[in-house]
């Protein structure tokens, strides 16, 4: 993985399936380009929840833009990677200016493989999650088969105490006939 990961696992979303998430982030030089690849087989995510001018910022505003890759052939522009092509259609996501706007959050999740573009003078400070949804679904799949085989083994238990039950009722009525 590029330099910037620190690795951290963990519950994320409360009550649901454990996830594995890892910091993200990423320095983008003026006028730089960085290609960001998702894995899919993974169910991975990219959240990217902050971008930031660095301390030393020059005056002029410095624009961020997404464009998604498409990795089958496509329409777009290629960027050479086994043919993946970026959407033709950038989409700015924030624009940062020196003392009035110098940083911004985001709530950006994106399950696809992006680039991301600095358009302007100044260095981009990005920073944000990596995510799995660590759902097996071959695991939670045994765990449901062996949820339903304890429930089953726990109710012929509970049929067996009801019967044992019933011949003791037996027994106590017997004993006070004798008496």
């Amino acid at each position: 993985m590029p330099s910037g990961f620190d690795q951290m696992e963990g519950l994320m979303g409360g009550g649901g399936a454990p996830m594995e998430a890892a910091f993200w982030g990423a320095v983008l030089a003026p006028g730089a380009s960085l290609r960001v690849d998702v894995d899919k087989s993974d169910s991975e995510y990219v959240h990217v929840t902050q971008v930031a001018l660095g301390a030393d910022a020059k005056p002029g505003r410095t624009a961020l833009s997404l464009s998604m890759i498409d990795e089958e052939e496509g329409e777009g522009k290629s960027i050479g990677k086994k043919g993946a092509k970026v959407d033709k259609a950038a989409h700015v996501l924030c624009t940062l200016d020196k003392g009035k706007c110098d940083q911004a959050s985001l709530e950006l999740v994106v399950d696809a493989s992006f680039v991301l573009r600095n358009h302007g003078p100044n260095a981009l400070h990005l920073t944000g999650l990596r995510q799995a949804d660590g759902i097996d679904m071959a695991g939670e799949a045994s765990e449901i088969e062996r949820l339903a085989a304890r429930q089953a083994l726990e109710d012929s238990e509970d049929d067996e105490d009801e019967d044992d039950d019933e011949d003791f009722d037996e027994e106590e009525e017997e004993d006070d006939d004798e008496e």
